[in-house]
This record gives C-alpha cells, structure tokens and sequence, in this order.
C-alpha cells in the first residue's frame, strides 16, 4: 500500500502506519477506510472539511467511545478517560445493566454508562465543526441478499482456504517473533497447518496446561498437532499456586 501511494506522488516524512492512513485518506477522502484492513480505532481532523472523522475497525477489536451531549463531543478509547472530564457523569444505564447481566456484554452503541456511547465495529463517524454528526456502517461480515453468484460447495471450499491463507500470512508479516497459542482445536490446529505451509523453520507453538484440574487439559491434541506439523512446541502448566498468585493482577 505504501508503495502505491508513492508511485502516485505521496511523500513520505516517515515510516509508520499512520500517516499511510493520512495519505489515503487526502487520495480517497472518506472512502479511504475501504482499502484498510486488521485491527484499528483512528481518529483525524480534516481541516479543509472542518470535520472529525472516527473509524472502528470492521471487528471491532479496537475499542472507541464517544460522548455527545449540550454541544460538547469527547472521544477516547477507554471510557474511564472520558469520565475524567468534569462534565461527563458516571450515571449507570440501566437497561444496558439488564443486557450486560443477561449476555455478558453490552450490544453497541450502549456502554454501562447512560450518556457515553460506543462506536459499533465497521462503522464510522464523522462530525462537522456546526455540530452536524452522523454514523454510517462501511463494513458488514454477510454479503448482501442476491450480491453475489451462487457457487458451488467445492468453490465455496476453495474461498474458504484462500482467504484463510491470505489472513495467516498478512499476520506473519511481523518485525518481532511470533507464533501460535495452540489448544489442538480446529481453529488453531488450523492455523498452524497454514503457517507451516508458509514457513522455512518451524512454527512456535505454545499451549497451556493444568496441574490440579487434568480433566481441562488440552495437551495431548495439541501434542498431536505439534508433532505432525513439526513444531518448535512450548507448554506452560499451572496450578492453584500459581491461580491464587495471579489473581490480585487479574482482580
């Protein structure tokens, strides 16, 4: 992507990501997030424009909340850093109480608190300087009715493993050490299988297991697909000790 942007005349004043983000964003204006994959919350000021735009990444896994109330708009990825302005209130939204003890989550736009707001994942936000605010959804995981050719079992087969490999080796593309946490489930058994494909050395694999409570273990099947795949494995086994050592970090 970077180097696209060059050959069309965007200089670069650095290495990081986001001013990749900034040079598509002035090429493509608000239909830049199209052309972004992976995990993301960015937030920029389009001077021109005079308008914000805010964008959660299509999962959802990058956090981002807003307040908007009597003409004052705050945003931040964490709620508590939006508490700290004196004119937010901690007032808890009770009917988001009810979802939360219900489903253990939220459903978005609702956090636990009444007048603080989440941005749902594959949506942006864009606010202009006269107050005018709007949320679109630019992103969505199921293809529109009738969007597409009807494909055969094999075909959908054959799209499935593409796109598999393609996201295993866009997250290997990686300065520091990596590798998987393997349970010997079909989804990280899977992702090995991928990345072994894809490597010259052996893929690092770790897997965690239990002392006191062998009946939770996983360690076999994960064994098993170490060895298949010729792994470089790791395995970590705790305990209670360890459980009650950790637990004022967890709490």
């Amino acid at each position: 992507m970077r180097e696209g942007l060059k050959e069309r005349g965007h200089v670069y004043a650095s290495r990081t990501d986001s001013e990749t983000i900034l040079h598509l964003y002035e090429e493509r204006g608000l239909d830049f997030v199209n052309e972004i994959e992976g995990d993301y919350a960015i937030a920029l000021w389009d001077t021109e424009a005079e308008r914000l735009v805010l964008v959660r990444d299509r999962i959802g896994v990058k956090p981002l909340y807003f307040y908007h109330k009597d003409g004052r708009f705050i945003f931040a990825s964490e709620i508590k850093a939006i508490l700290k302005h004196p004119g937010v209130s901690a007032e808890v939204d009770e009917e988001s109480l009810y979802h939360y003890l219900t489903f253990l989550t939220t459903p978005a736009p609702r956090t636990l608190f009444r007048d603080i707001r989440k941005l749902p994942a594959g949506h942006m936000l864009t606010l202009t300087r006269k107050g005018e605010l709007n949320i679109k959804q630019y992103w969505d995981a199921l293809p529109p009715e009738n969007g597409g050719a009807e494909l055969s079992i094999e075909e959908h087969k054959a799209e499935i493993l593409r796109l598999l490999r393609a996201s295993i080796s866009k997250r290997m593309m990686s300065d520091v050490p990596f590798g998987v946490f393997l349970s010997g489930g079909v989804d990280s058994s899977a992702n090995v299988a991928l990345m072994a494909e894809q490597m010259s050395r052996p893929v690092e694999t770790f897997t965690v297991g239990f002392r006191d409570q062998e009946e939770f273990n996983e360690l076999d099947s994960a064994r098993r697909i170490a060895r298949d795949f010729g792994t470089n494995h790791h395995e970590v086994i705790i305990g209670e000790e360890e459980m009650q050592k950790f637990l004022p970090d967890l709490v």
